[in-house]
């Protein structure tokens, strides 16, 4: 100390102070967790606000009866996952993480109602949601049919196909006649052509 010139009492300030370069990197990472605790928000309230998105687009989407109509319904929906995803990161910027959680939580909670169906009367759900603490597993597995089996397996998929053809054919014709007599059908529905 005599060499530097520094008193005794100067000691401790010289032990307290932290270097510069401590001082950037603690600056630095502490940025930067801040940094990925926002887009982890942002991410998990980006995912809330597009699911019901697509939830909607997904219902337009089975009613879709050509490849033109599904490419105008995607067309249609794709600018709303962008404008949820930018709505997210504003909300983001704007709100504490407490208040974001809670947006979280309510968007989760506003999950499509239970309503009863008004063509057979059972009860249609609205999203399904794995429960807390349970897994979700999937099985792939190979078929090695008999000749017998394979014949069967192409029947039922052959009958699927079929079905599928036949409904189109009958609401494209059903549009047609609308569109030549203007003789108006009941509304499009799986219950509406099964009794047909």
């Amino acid at each position: 100390m005599k060499e530097r010139d520094v008193r005794p009492n100067d000691g401790a300030e010289l032990l307290v102070a932290q270097p510069d370069w401590l001082v950037a990197e603690q600056q630095r990472r502490h940025a930067q967790t801040e940094r990925e605790a926002k887009d982890t928000l942002c991410g998990e309230l980006a995912d809330t606000l597009i699911t019901s998105v697509h939830e909607v687009w997904l219902q337009e989407l089975k009613g879709a009866t050509t490849d033109a109509g599904v490419d105008a319904i995607d067309a249609r929906w794709a600018p709303e996952v962008d404008r949820a995803r930018r709505e997210a990161r504003r909300l983001v910027n704007q709100l504490t993480p407490e208040q974001a959680r809670a947006r979280i939580d309510r968007e989760a909670q506003a999950a499509p109602p239970i309503w009863p169906n008004e063509h057979s009367g059972t009860m249609v759900a609205g999203r399904f949601e794995v429960p807390e603490g349970w897994g979700v597993q999937a099985f792939q597995f190979a078929l090695d049919c008999t000749p017998e089996q394979a014949a069967c397996v192409r029947r039922q998929f052959g009958g699927r196909r079929y079905a599928r053809n036949w409904a189109v054919r009958t609401l494209k014709s059903d549009i047609d006649a609308y569109r030549a007599t203007g003789a108006e059908t009941d509304k499009p529905s799986f219950f509406g052509l099964r009794a047909r």
